[in-house]
């Protein structure tokens, strides 16, 4: 099997697979060796042939449990070292996406496409460095491929034979894609999703001409152009005012319900409580001291009930550097009345 992950360590090639793939065009992307006989599996199949098919399995070995883990470990001295610190990052995101069983296979879609990726990159280039990003900026892109990987998806499925993105970002392909947006909306009833595919169809058309500069395609270049051409004359009336007249249709007939404020007195005087006794236990389990942060968690969003996001995604540094950004300002002080007072000495 040295020959396979000499094709991996060149980048370009062909790989023998223990099966025949059933697919007319199989992705090697999708095989990983068994770490005790080398051959190579598809990645789903895998846990059943070690489980059940490899002969060379030791008797003593615990299983299935990370047989993917340790092919892939096996064959990284092999891969192509062309990828940047990008690139992995944004192939660990991608990996991280959880796979549903209305939309399977999603996760190899964006690993696949060309375009798919450089939106995700330049989507992870928005977040900064590590210490700047937050908690849900990562599954926010996640969210947002998962979406384009469900258009390219329902494009496809309309086809005999599967193509990547930048090949209906065209003149040509534009009511193709126009169609699949409505269809997809309406398939969920969501017209707020056939709001949010239009921005990033825009962007995504955007970077094919990037591309296509950086790669002095112009051929590529006048696919990009005519797209944007027809999207900016008809998205707008075609998709988005739809959609959004349909939005606000249903916010006119939409019951909002508002808490009683005695409803609202009663949380608060239970979440004092829960909290006091909390805190008055010196020696409280795991389970007790994580129940105590969820209740402060909660006590801090219903005092700071307009902005909770902010609160979850409060890091423990933030809090510790309260100390070193607050500063005393007496005639900003002194213009407060009594109460704002107090609460600021609280």
């Amino acid at each position: 099997m040295d020959f396979e992950f000499q094709v991996f360590k060149a980048g370009h090639g062909e790989i023998i697979v223990a099966r025949r793939p059933t697919e007319s065009h199989a992705s090697a992307a999708d095989y990983v060796p068994c770490s005790h006989c080398l051959a190579f599996i598809r990645q789903d199949t895998l846990w059943y042939h070690v489980k059940n098919s490899c002969w060379f399995r030791p008797a003593s070995s615990d299983g299935i449990a990370n047989c993917i883990r340790d092919g892939r470990f096996m064959m990284q001295p092999f891969l192509n070292k062309g990828q940047t610190d990008e690139d992995d990052e944004l192939e660990e995101l991608i990996q991280n996406m959880r796979e549903t069983t209305d939309n399977p296979g999603l996760r190899k879609i964006c690993l696949e496409d060309d375009l798919i990726r450089e939106f995700g990159r330049s989507l992870l280039g928005r977040l900064g460095t590590k210490e700047e990003q937050r908690l849900n900026d990562k599954n926010n892109i996640r969210t947002k491929l998962r979406s384009v990987g469900r258009l390219l998806k329902h494009l496809n499925e309309q086809q005999e034979v599967a193509q990547p993105l930048s090949k209906y970002i065209t003149g040509k392909g534009f009511k193709t894609v126009m169609n699949a947006v409505k269809s997809l909306s309406l398939q969920t009833d969501s017209p707020s999703l056939a709001i949010t595919l239009g921005h990033y169809v825009k962007q995504i058309c955007l970077l094919k001409g990037s591309l296509a500069v950086e790669k002095d395609d112009d051929i590529m270049e006048k696919e990009k152009q005519n797209f944007k051409t027809l999207f900016d004359a008809h998205w707008c009336n075609q998709v988005s005012s739809v959609a959004n007249r349909r939005s606000r249709l249903r916010g006119i007939n939409k019951t909002i319900l508002v808490p009683r404020t005695s409803d609202l007195v009663t949380l608060k005087q239970h979440m004092d409580e829960a909290i006091l006794r909390g805190i008055r236990n010196e020696s409280p389990t795991y389970e007790q001291w994580g129940d105590l942060a969820r209740m402060i968690l909660v006590r801090i969003a219903i005092y700071n009930k307009r902005r909770i996001s902010e609160v979850e995604q409060l890091k423990l540094s933030d809090m510790e550097r309260v100390g070193e950004t607050t500063a005393d300002n007496e005639e900003l002080y002194a213009s407060l009345d009594v109460s704002e007072r107090a609460l600021a000495a609280r």
